[in-house]
């Protein structure tokens, strides 16, 4: 079997791309869930305390009228623009045929927020009481704007080049999507919804799923390729 992957690999470019990206795949992944698991358990510990109260004073240091402002749209774009967002994107997928992106964008955003509830309701981490410029009623821990936002713009980002192959604009969307994820966890720490280690927990549960789900079709297609190939020999 392995002499086959081989020789596969030394015939197909495409064999080879996708084994690479498969083995970047399960470490990215892994290494996230991991560091997420050593975070949450460093929270549970209240080892963060200290740190995470200390860059809250540092951002309440900087609060003005107009960056309330600036603050709150971007938490907004990691909230419930985001429904909207992902409804809109879907709709277009669909329209143009492209049903299995659909599905596949539907399903790593819908799970995304399944998932940060889940752990929000096994970590149940109380939200800062330091002056908090909007209320949130759920738990803390991990920050759902900075993993929805995350698995939203990362999606987003790599929809535009798997359909358009345009590598210019899908690195001028990459770069915006990078620059957004960063501000709305910015926002979270700011408005005093979020501690630091929410919003670090957030990105991270999000990049272990969005690597984890494109790791499962990566896997797929190499697997495919592998028997397409097995079949003709």
């Amino acid at each position: 079997m392995l002499r086959k992957l081989n020789r596969i690999i030394k015939t197909s470019p495409v064999a080879f791309l996708l084994l690479l990206e498969v083995i970047l795949g399960t470490f990215i992944s892994a290494g996230s869930i991991l560091l997420f698991l050593t975070l949450r358990s460093e929270v549970l510990e209240k080892d963060f305390v200290g740190f995470d109260n200390q860059i809250l004073r540092l951002f309440y240091q900087f609060r003005s009228p107009l960056l309330n402002q600036l603050m709150q749209f971007f938490s907004y774009l990691g909230g419930e623009v985001l429904v909207g967002g992902a409804i809109l994107v879907t709709v277009v997928l669909l329209l143009k045929k492209h049903k299995r992106e659909a599905f596949l964008f539907s399903f790593i955003l819908g799970m995304a927020a399944l998932i940060d509830n889940l752990l929000k309701n096994l970590t149940q981490r109380t939200r800062p009481q330091y002056f908090p410029l909007i209320i949130e009623r759920d738990y803390s821990f991990p920050s759902g704007h900075a993993m929805d936002s995350f698995v939203f713009y990362a999606t987003l980002a790599y929809l535009t080049f798997h359909l358009t192959k345009n590598k210019k604009l899908s690195f001028i969307i990459s770069i915006i999507a990078i620059f957004i994820i960063l501000l709305i966890g910015v926002s979270r720490i700011y408005l005093g919804v979020h501690y630091p280690s929410d919003v670090l927990a957030g990105y991270l549960g999000g990049l272990g799923w969005f690597t984890g789900i494109l790791l499962i079709e990566k896997t797929l297609v190499l697997f495919k390729l592998f028997r397409e190939n097995s079949h003709t020999d």
